[in-house]
């Protein structure tokens, strides 16, 4: 009888245990996820999306300069001519 009451303990005390455990599995990564934000946010960090929309914005000027370089010396040609 007292073997019996002795696994049952441990039993409890083991899924006690387990679920500590998970607790602290939890609090440790909202802990971890809260320092990372708040480091990011320390070193401006830029999310993925706006840097691929300021990249777009700059090869779309690039690719107007160009044109208005190709314009003007067009424009140089013809009135220096």
């Amino acid at each position: 009888m007292n073997k019996n009451y002795w696994f049952e303990d441990m039993s409890r005390v083991a899924s006690g245990f387990l679920g500590s455990l998970s607790s602290f599995r939890q609090e440790l990564e909202i802990w971890v996820q809260d320092c990372v934000e708040r480091l990011l946010m320390r070193i401006n960090y830029v999310k993925r999306e706006e840097f691929e929309v300021v990249k777009a914005m700059v090869a779309q000027a690039r690719a107007d300069q160009e044109m208005l370089k190709e314009r003007l010396d067009k424009l140089e040609k013809t009135n220096f001519k």
